[in-house]
């Protein structure tokens, strides 16, 4: 893998972009020649629309219709609620290990590139989980690279780089100080998502693949629990976990059946179990936790704070300002060092 070092006095040439895209949440950063950093955020929620039927007529004739965009992927439509404020009223993608191949993957990324407002980039950089990077860096690079119309616009993307969703977070982190600069010490960085937890560990930008780990229980998984705990306490099954998933993300109160419930202080104790187990089993991929230090990230780091803290007792742990955006933020800078060493390269060539 290559190393991203970020260098802020080469000037920008050309737009840059940076999609960090789970079964949760698609955020994405773009920086113009200017120097203009634009974002976007909204869940992974995409259906297929039937172009003939009556809810595609529908939703085109919508008032508020620029909540929403219909991207087209192998000739059929889809639907992409852009809103990030509300509860999803469409469904995530079921988990597969192939999804970022499918179209309802090249849908939400379609939909991120028309909201960033740039038709033309230098380079763009998109993640994937750890668990199935190598299985998805090369088609992910040929399904984007070149000039595409999704329905949306004609979008020209010179160049893609792909990289496991951690190691956005570990330049980020590089980059902004919160990890010394240290060649006897190890960075993991321990990255919460919907549907996987990831770590990967690396010395300086240099990935240590046989101490790099990630496992399919995020998010989604701790959504499930809490709804067998409201389930047994009041009786009644939450089956839309989208429900859970909104009062925890707005800080708000679940209301089931007329109370108001505090879902995280009432369900996280009685899951702090499983959260325990899955730290323990990603500590023991390490082999030994002498030589590291942890970086926390992911949308789901608060909640695996406490098990982090416990099971890596002594062990020095960060957790970023921002995780939810923090690995987007650092495709940034991958995307941006890449567009400079083009530069220098072209004009090197001049010269």
């Amino acid at each position: 893998m290559k190393n991203y070092p970020f260098n802020p006095a080469v000037r920008i040439r050309k737009p840059v972009a940076a999609i960090d895209l789970g079964f949760g949440n698609v955020k994405a950063y773009a920086e113009g020649a200017d120097g203009h950093v634009s974002t976007t955020f909204f869940p992974s929620c995409v259906e297929e629309l039937d172009a003939s039927s009556q809810l595609a007529q529908f939703a085109k004739d919508l008032p508020n219709k620029d909540r929403e965009v219909h991207p087209i992927v192998d000739g059929r439509q889809y639907r992409v609620v852009i809103q990030s404020g509300a509860l999803p009223a469409i469904a995530r993608p079921t988990p597969v290990d192939d999804f970022q191949q499918s179209p309802h993957h090249n849908a939400l990324v379609a939909a991120a590139l028309h909201t960033l407002g740039y038709t033309e980039l230098d380079v763009l950089v998109v993640g994937t989980p750890l668990h199935t990077f190598t299985l998805h860096a090369a088609e992910l690079r040929r399904r984007f690279e070149g000039t595409h119309d999704h329905g949306l616009g004609i979008v020209t993307i010179r160049q893609v780089i792909v990289l496991p969703q951690p190691y956005g977070t570990l330049l980020l982190a590089q980059n902004t100080g919160k990890i010394p600069a240290d060649p006897t010490l190890s960075t993991v960085v321990f990255d919460v998502g919907f549907r996987s937890t990831d770590a990967l560990c690396a010395t300086g930008l240099q990935v240590d693949a046989k101490r790099s780990y990630g496992v399919p229980v995020g998010m989604y998984s701790l959504y499930s629990r809490f709804a067998d705990v409201l389930q047994k306490e009041f009786g009644l099954r939450v089956s839309k976990l989208e429900r859970i998933e909104y009062a925890l993300r707005t800080n708000t109160k679940l209301v089931l059946r007329g109370n108001e419930v505090d879902v995280a202080a009432l369900c996280l104790p009685q899951v702090q179990p499983m959260i325990d187990e899955v730290v323990k089993t990603i500590k023991g991929r390490l082999e030994t936790d002498e030589d590291i230090r942890i970086v926390l990230t992911g949308g789901g780091a608060k909640f695996f704070a406490s098990a982090v803290q416990n099971v890596f007792n002594g062990t020095p742990i960060v957790m970023m300002d921002d995780p939810l955006n923090s690995n987007a933020k650092g495709f940034l800078l991958a995307a941006k060092a890449a567009s400079d060493q083009h530069a220098r390269t072209l004009m090197t060539r001049r010269i």
